[in-house]
């Protein structure tokens, strides 16, 4: 069976959205899981347990990511992604029911100034409905061909992200360091 007979391009679409979007923010999660276990702890689950659920967070989204480029078929991946939306969503419902600003963590570092509310819950349609798209529109497993095409270029596109993120931050450091050097020339000798 072809990568085309197998799923319809909506599907495809949002197998490669999605799991672009949950192997960026595992990834990311991964760097930082004290983030992580503080944005649990935040939304009332005890510290000790937000330690030991950090590390599953981003384990989750990378797995579900996996999921949707190698086995879109999956029920498992279908329902994973549909229950990572409805976790993301509860979240921010916590949050504005409690009417907290909770650190949302989303993307590690990269999600700064983000917070949790009811963007996460305005999303959940998004998540559910990428999980039917997936249901209704993936008839068969995608070749492997076509498979590791889309993780590739993903994963390229996360590298060249974060490629570009760095260049800024050096060009930025290397500005602070020549503005730092011209600020001593006229600061009076000792």
């Amino acid at each position: 069976m072809t990568a085309s007979a197998a799923m319809t391009g909506e599907a495809m679409t949002a197998a490669t959205v999605v799991g672009a979007l949950l192997l960026w923010s595992g990834l990311e999660k991964v760097v930082n899981l004290a983030a992580t276990a503080s944005t649990a702890f935040a939304l009332g689950i005890p510290a000790k347990w937000a330690d030991r659920i950090a590390p599953l967070v981003p384990l989750s989204e990378v797995a579900i990511a996996l999921g949707l480029f190698f086995a879109p078929h999956s029920l498992w991946t279908q329902v994973g992604v549909a229950a990572l939306g409805g976790a993301f969503a509860f979240a921010g419902l916590i949050a504005v029911l409690r009417k907290k600003r909770i650190r949302c963590n989303c993307f590690g570092s990269g999600g700064a100034g983000a917070y949790l509310g009811l963007g996460q819950i305005l999303v959940l349609p998004a998540w559910v409905g990428s999980a039917l798209i997936l249901h209704y529109g993936v008839t068969g497993p995608p070749s492997l061909e076509t498979s590791a095409v889309l993780f590739a270029g993903v994963a390229i596109a996360i590298t060249a992200l974060k490629a570009v993120a760095l260049w800024r931050a050096v060009r930025d450091a290397r500005g602070d360091r020549i503005s730092a050097q011209e600020m001593y020339i006229w600061l009076p000798p000792r």
